[in-house]
């Protein structure tokens, strides 16, 4: 299985992100994890690379950034080629470390609406996990 993960979403980005996926390939040897965000920030802490791919970019979605003009405006932001990549089939799944659904609406607009339905689904149980470690 392969996963897309925003590597530039959430608060200390990337670098939770990272530790994050370096904690997941320890215990997941089928996963592979494609990380959408700044390759230099991103291997300032990536310790493995094995199974991990880094795509580069530089351009990022901001929390306050209106959904729509952001997917329009930003086609190369982390956010965005992590969906596409799902929507495209390239992917099975994306992650995102949003707290906000806000936040995440670009990426309910490029998975269209069957899936912006599970998107949703699981930001709910992200979301109720980080409230109960927070």
């Amino acid at each position: 299985m392969k996963i897309a993960i925003d590597a530039m979403g959430g608060d200390n980005a990337p670098k939770e992100i990272v530790l994050g996926v370096m904690e997941a390939a320890k215990q997941f040897k089928d996963v592979e994890f494609i990380l959408f965000g700044k390759e230099e920030a991103i291997l300032e802490h990536l310790t493995d690379k094995t199974r991990v791919t880094i795509v580069h970019t530089d351009e990022k979605i901001e929390s306050d950034d209106e959904p729509v003009r952001a997917v329009k405006r930003k086609k190369n932001a982390s956010m965005v080629l992590a969906a596409t990549a799902v929507k495209d089939g390239k992917q099975m799944l994306v992650f995102l470390l949003e707290i906000q659904e806000r936040s995440c609406r670009p990426v309910y607009l490029l998975l269209g609406e069957s899936k912006e339905l599970n998107v949703q689904r699981l930001h709910r149980r992200f979301q109720r996990l980080a409230e109960k470690v927070l």
